[in-house]
């Protein structure tokens, strides 16, 4: 969290609530943050000297607080993107429950997928829509991730598609409910 917040801040002053924004806009679909770690992250910060925030007094809002890097935040940020990247972790609900696919009904198990779909497919009109807004500012590496996020997304619905058809065909046969996990 410390290194996508300084990487932010190292393009410009941004509040607690802009950077929650922006990244939902950007690294969201694969570095997901909440406000409960925004603040405690840009506190610790703070505390590390690595940002700085100044309190923005305002007349017809609550005032806010404009956080800013350091020379020692940017410092330890340029040491964390030398640093080698954590394997990427993984977890779906959705895949547990496809795993365990035979104690489902076959009309259940359908639903899930098209409802896992679709949703699949929300993301890649709105990867869409940020691939629009954002194509005359992004660098090129930024387009690149999101790219990345579109390919991901459109895998995902053609796996979907598939095994629809499979759950289907298991149906037909009867097979819904095996439950010999093989190997």
């Amino acid at each position: 969290m410390r290194a996508v917040l300084l990487g932010f801040l190292a393009q410009g002053d941004l509040t607690g609530y802009e950077l929650k924004h922006l990244m939902e806009r950007s690294v969201g679909f694969f570095f997901g943050a909440s406000y409960g770690s925004i603040y405690p992250a840009l506190k610790d910060l703070e505390g590390a000297g690595l940002v700085r925030s100044t309190r923005v007094v305002q007349s017809e809002r609550p005032n806010k607080k404009v956080y800013a890097i350091t020379p020692e935040g940017e410092a330890y940020f340029r040491e964390a993107l030398g640093e080698p990247p954590a394997s990427d972790s993984f977890r779906s609900e959705f895949l547990m429950h496809l795993f365990f696919g035979h104690h489902h009904e076959p009309e259940r198990l359908l639903e899930l997928v098209r409802r896992y779909r679709e949703e699949h497919e929300q993301t890649i009109e709105r990867l869409e829509e940020v691939e629009e807004e954002f194509r005359e500012v992004a660098t090129p590496y930024q387009m690149m991730t999101l790219r990345s996020g579109l390919s991901h997304a459109e895998d995902r619905v053609s796996f979907l598609r598939g095994i629809e058809g499979e759950i289907r065909e298991l149906a037909r046969q009867g097979r819904a409910a095996e439950t010999d996990v093989g190997a």
